[in-house]
């Protein structure tokens, strides 16, 4: 190692703030994860290019983001998650040419580049959360990506 080595020309790493609302090109991966013994279908997103956002709105550089969605049942035994995925795994999968199933959307959505309408949605229970621990914290926004703004590069 280089001890002398000026880090002007080391890369930074990915920024993982909600970048400005805006329409953007993006690369999509998905993924299961486990989260605290729950399973849930990550949408993790990359921002390729900002094609327009609002005037003065700085877009971190490699800027990523993600959706998550449950895949198990709530106290009431609703798969919430599940409904909230169908648009999107429809559109991706339908616009792939797959038949719609997780497998299939795991297996193609994988750096598909997609343009998309990225939304801020208050999330009004991690707000209160940070609230409670310190009255002064933000609001606590969650990426809102409506399914019909999104659209798989041909």
């Amino acid at each position: 190692v280089d001890m002398t080595m000026e880090f002007e020309g080391v890369e930074d790493l990915p920024s993982f703030e909600l970048p400005p609302a805006g329409h953007y090109r993006l690369a999509l991966s998905t993924e299961v994860k486990d989260i605290n013994g729950n399973p849930a279908m990550e949408f993790s997103y990359k921002v390729l290019e900002a094609l327009e956002v609002a005037d003065g709105a700085e877009v971190p550089k490699n800027a990523k983001f993600s959706e998550l969605f449950f895949l198990n049942a709530n106290d009431k035994g609703e798969k919430v998650g599940l409904s909230f995925l169908k648009p999107k795994l429809v559109r991706v999968c339908t616009a792939m040419g797959v038949q719609c199933t997780m497998e299939n959307l795991l297996e193609v959505a994988q750096d598909l580049e997609m343009t998309a309408v990225l939304k801020h949605r208050l999330d009004a229970k991690a707000t209160k959360a940070a609230r409670e621990a310190d009255g002064e914290a933000p609001a606590v926004y969650r990426a809102d990506i409506p399914e019909k703004t999104f659209k798989v590069a041909s």
